[in-house]
C-alpha cells in the first residue's frame, strides 16, 4: 500500500468514532438491563424481562446495523464510514432491497470494503432464505465509497 493511501487509511473521523461510541454505549445499557433481568429470572425472584430469542434478535439487529454504519478496518482499532450508494446516488441502508443484474432480490446487509487502489467495493446482502453472501458492488450496480 502506497504512502499516501495508508495515510487516507488510517484517518480517524472523531465525530463518526463518538457516534459508534454512543451506539455502543446505548446497547450497552440494553444488555446490562438483559443480563439483570436473566441474572433475577435465574434467582426465582422474578420472570426475565426479555426472552433468550428477544435478545439475540436485539443483538443480531444491533450488530448488522452498527457493522453497516462503522466498520472497522483492517488494523481493528479504526472505524471508517463505507456509504453505498445506488446508480442514482441515493445511499443504501442496511434492511433495503437491492436488485443484482439478474433481477434477482437481495436484502442489504453492509458494505464490507470500498472501492479505490485498483479494487472493486463489496457488499454483503441476505436472500430470501436468510443466507448471506459477498458480491462485488457492481452485481448490483452499487458504489462502494469511505465517505469518513
Amino acid at each position: 500500500m502506497g504512502e499516501k493511501a495508508q495515510r487516507d487509511y488510517a484517518k480517524i473521523d472523531v465525530e463518526t468514532s463518538f457516534e459508534a461510541y454512543q451506539a455502543l454505549s446505548m446497547c450497552s445499557n440494553m444488555v446490562r438491563s438483559m443480563v439483570i433481568s436473566f441474572e433475577q429470572a435465574l434467582k426465582g425472584k422474578t420472570e426475565a424481562n426479555y426472552t433468550v430469542e428477544e435478545a439475540a434478535a436485539y443483538l443480531t439487529e444491533f450488530a448488522k446495523q452498527f457493522r453497516a454504519k462503522y466498520v472497522v478496518n483492517e488494523t481493528g482499532d479504526q472505524q471508517m464510514a463505507l456509504i453505498t450508494r445506488d446508480p442514482n446516488g441515493g445511499i443504501v441502508n442496511s434492511g433495503d432491497t437491492v436488485e443484482d443484474f439478474r433481477g434477482q432480490v437481495w436484502t442489504f446487509d453492509h458494505a464490507s470494503r470500498a472501492m479505490g487502489n485498483g479494487k472493486s467495493g463489496k457488499v454483503v446482502v441476505t436472500d430470501e432464505f436468510d443466507r448471506s453472501q459477498e458480491f462485488y458492488d457492481g452485481v448490483f450496480g452499487l458504489t462502494v465509497r469511505d465517505e469518513s
